[in-house]
């Protein structure tokens, strides 16, 4: 039974396990789980006694749900939600965390008329909770407040904590906006979000003449080679626009973090800084603390964020920009030595080799190949509606194209495995193109001049049923979406002039193969299984996959798929024994040991070729006998 609610001194881990061995009320099972959680705790901390390690809710919660947690912890995704949910129950019998109320059906009311006017889509998942609680504390629609927001966020904080609750809330607030700009009749209540971002300071606000030296280096890293430059001038290639942004994103949140850790603003007034061991070392430990990704003492990074390669890949940009002298560029690397991914390191991710094992089973790799087609059919019957023995179900227009567009993007990197902002960014005439030749027969292709990061030209033509697919699509799914008058393939959903928002369309993509298959697939991981199926078809075609995948180098094509090759090569050498094995069968006979045989030494022939004996050797030495 949980303790009443008491944050004030919270016991130690040693503690909480003697209370959790000595109630005898809880069940071997539970006390088992239980110990493995605080165990747990105790491996994220960096302290590892756990006799003066204080159960904190916030801080507990926020350790087992950091992106470092896998990866420090070495196990699985279902493992590590185990344990999360393990944490919590432990939280919540010590009283350091509230029981979450349970959440209530709506039935009747006002409430009942607004979730019926609801998209009946994942997206307002969040929404119906919030809209359950209010129902369930007796607040009507019309007297949603913020200060019933702040009420929600901080009943959401004591019972659940952790690091997703602010983005939740955060959630709920948007979807209260979007539901009242388009559905009829949604109250207008304002809402704000209570716990807003912590937004980095732009670079006017810095001292001159870091501003303007900031703008002219992401201006210079873009703009194209002048064929007039000087010729004693390195003259550099030009970057894409999605890397001047995440320059520019880099080098702000570098100085923000050079901030945060108490740096003056007036000392960060030149490009400079951001090569300076002095300002990026504290700020990199700012962000790594604040993402929780510095490990114990002692222990070596074993683990790179996303925004770590990202302040990484901006050093060494300004450090290149600059034209450093070499003592300086040496200092430069050698600071960012230890954050750097080793580029000798040979394989794939962790992620895409569970990926690839678990596609080693036919009936697993069946359902991934066919489920654009399977995808397909169920987008046809949501369209249409249909009847089982539950009932008569309606029909989903909406739905149904939803899922059809993620079908297409399916189909399309199964057979062009392309980044997930190149396959946002197809347009219908330009890098899609069908063609009617003649009759019902029809032709598409697949034309990308540049790829969003490598700049090398992709081309493709569409398989008849791919094309098929296709055409069922545009012709059938894609009007009912919104803003399906633009050009987009995948239209976005606020603007005709923007593409589908990536992130959220990545997501869908892997929560339907997740559904359907039974493992997460996410975009970019295509190109790993593409790769995959090249090389187990034929071990010797790397050039294909350099081809397909669009890599600048075939080195990069050897370094990531050289485990299939390998393992498709090893199965060639066992098939390979075995054969030999099996056309060198020998009687049992042949194995019996004598005792009485002795092993000839094989002697060298000055003469060339081996003797076995000194006789022989005489004869060939005498030459033949008369």
């Amino acid at each position: 039974m949980n303790k009443p609610l008491s944050t004030s001194n919270p016991p130690t881990i040693a503690e909480a396990r003697r209370l959790i061995e000595h109630d005898e009320t809880l069940k071997p099972w539970v006390r088992r789980e239980w110990r493995t959680a605080l165990a747990t705790l105790a491996q994220l901390h960096d302290e590892k006694v756990p006799e003066i390690i204080k159960l904190d809710a916030r801080k507990c919660i926020d350790l087992i749900e950091s992106k470092s947690a896998q990866a420090r912890l070495g196990v699985k995704d279902g493992t590590l939600a185990n344990y999360r949910t393990s944490v919590r129950a432990v939280l919540r019998y010590l009283g350091l965390l509230a029981s979450p109320l349970k959440s209530v059906p709506i039935i009747d009311g006002p409430w009942l008329d607004l979730v019926t006017r609801l998209p009946d889509t994942h997206e307002f998942a969040r929404l119906r909770s919030f809209m359950s609680w209010c129902a369930g504390q007796g607040v009507a629609p019309a007297h949603v407040s913020q200060q019933t927001l702040e009420t929600y966020a901080t009943y959401r904080e004591i019972s659940r904590s952790g690091i997703k609750q602010t983005g939740h809330t955060r959630r709920v607030t948007s979807l209260w906006r979007k539901a009242a700009n388009t559905v009829a009749g949604w109250p207008e209540a304002g809402l704000a979000n209570p716990n807003p971002r912590q937004i980095s300071l732009n670079f006017d606000a810095y001292p001159a003449p870091l501003p303007a030296e900031v703008k002219r280096y992401l201006t210079d890293i873009a703009a194209q080679n002048d064929i007039f430059a000087d010729i004693h001038e390195a003259l550099r290639d030009p970057v894409s626009d999605a890397t001047v942004i995440t320059r520019r994103d880099g080098a702000r949140a570098l100085l923000w973090g050079a901030v945060q850790s108490g740096i003056p603003i007036e000392r960060l007034n030149s490009l400079r800084v951001l090569i300076d061991p002095d300002v990026v070392k504290p700020s990199l430990r700012w962000h790594m603390e604040r993402k929780g990704l510095l490990n114990k003492p002692g222990q070596k990074q074993s683990y790179i964020d996303d925004q770590i390669a990202t302040f990484v890949a901006t050093i060494a940009s300004v450090a290149n920009y600059l034209k450093l002298p070499e003592p300086e560029q040496k200092a430069v690397k050698a600071m960012l030595k230890p954050l750097r991914l080793d580029p000798n390191k040979q394989g794939l991710i962790d992620r895409h080799e569970r990926i690839l094992d678990a596609l080693d089973d036919k009936r697993t790799r069946g359902m991934l190949l066919h489920l654009p087609a399977r995808m397909m059919r169920e987008a046809r019957r949501l369209l249409h509606g249909w009847t089982d023995r539950f009932g008569v179900h309606l029909p989903h227009p909406e739905r149904a194209a939803w899922l059809a567009s993620i079908a297409i993007a399916i189909e399309i990197e199964l057979h062009l495995p392309i980044r997930m902002e190149d396959l946002n960014h197809l347009r219908l005439g330009h890098e899609v193109r069908l063609i009617q030749s003649g009759g019902s027969r029809w032709q598409g292709s697949l034309h990308i001049e540049r790829t969003a990061k490598t700049g090398v030209g992709i081309q493709a033509n569409l398989q008849p049923e791919t094309l098929q697919m296709l055409r069922e699509y545009l012709d059938v799914f894609r009007p009912l979406l919104p803003n399906a008058h633009g050009i987009w393939l995948f239209p976005g959903e606020k603007s005709a002039n923007a593409p589908r928002n990536k992130s959220a369309f990545g997501t869908a993509i892997s929560d339907n193969v997740a559904q359907f298959v039974g493992i997460r697939v996410n975009p970019h991981a295509f190109r790993c299984i593409a790769g995959a199926l090249i090389l187990k078809a034929d071990p010797c075609a790397i050039d294909d996959v350099r081809a397909i995948l669009g890599h600048a180098s075939f080195n990069t094509a050897m370094r990531y798929y050289r485990r299939v090759s390998t393992r498709e090569a090893a199965n060639r050498l066992g098939v390979v024994i075995a054969k030999h094995r099996r056309a060198t069968t020998l009687p049992d006979s042949s194995f019996r040991p004598n005792k009485r045989a002795a092993v000839k030494p094989i002697q060298p022939n000055p003469f060339g070729g081996m003797v076995l004996s000194h006789q022989k050797t005489a004869r060939k030495l005498k030459g033949p006998q008369r």
